[in-house]
């Protein structure tokens, strides 16, 4: 009620698609990525179709910007990473110590109790069309690529598919994140209490140390004024 009147409000849910992947050529040989977080569900279903625009295209050199990713799910993280490299897996530890099992399978992730193969399962949504990217690849980071988007970055370094250039990322690689909403929702509370691993045991790293570390990661703009992209030219044609 306002001044005395009654007045209705109607809120509609909308997806944001300002933060949707985008792609942008940098030079004739070389297209860019960015990847602004992994959270909503369609965003690795539309990084993988823009996959297809490269590969359609004349670039054999592929950026995937992750400067001003802000996480989101790690599942997610898992069906991009697997446009780039072998199917990837870990494990997860909860905090009961209870020890999971996940593995990417043909377009979704798959789930397992290690120690009970009984219980199993499969993550929703699956890519109907996954693409696949054999260029060269270079994914970028700063202080801000956090949780999910520093999973990516790990998941393409270990396996030695990209070569990570920018700042070491916001620190929320090794677990994963619990909310709790404090003082009647007016508070949010995030804390880590699940762990990732590697499957033979080695527990993940706080988080991704580039390769080749640059200042001014922040910044999206062109190659003449942006440090790690004008770095990631340099290291794309020494690389022949």
């Amino acid at each position: 009620m306002r001044n005395g009147k009654k007045f209705t409000v109607t809120i509609r849910a909308t997806f944001n698609r300002t933060l949707e992947p985008q792609l942008d050529r940098i030079r004739a040989d070389t297209m860019r990525i960015r990847l602004y977080e992994l959270g909503q569900f369609y965003v690795d279903t539309l990084t993988h179709r823009l996959i297809e625009q490269v590969n359609a295209s004349s670039a054999k050199n592929l950026i995937l910007d992750l400067r001003h990713n802000d996480g989101g799910t790690s599942i997610t993280s898992m069906k991009i990473a697997a446009a780039f490299t072998e199917p990837p897996q870990r494990a997860l530890i909860d905090k009961a110590g209870t020890k999971y099992l996940f593995k990417y399978v043909s377009g979704q992730v798959e789930w397992r109790n290690a120690a009970n193969e009984s219980e199993r399962g499969v993550f929703e949504g699956k890519l109907e069309r996954p693409s696949q990217f054999r260029g060269k690849l270079i994914v970028l980071t700063s202080s801000r690529t956090y949780s999910a988007g520093e999973h990516l970055a790990y998941i393409l370094q270990q396996t030695n598919r990209a070569v990570v250039i920018g700042q070491p990322t916001a620190g929320g690689l090794d677990s994963s994140a619990t909310t709790e909403r404090l003082n009647g929702g007016e508070d949010v509370l995030y804390y880590g209490d699940r762990r990732y691993e590697q499957l033979d045991g080695m527990r993940f790293p706080g988080r991704v140390t580039p390769d080749i570390t640059v200042d001014n990661a922040f910044k999206n703009s062109l190659p003449t004024t942006d440090n790690a992209i004008a770095t990631a030219l340099k290291q794309f044609d020494a690389v022949r």
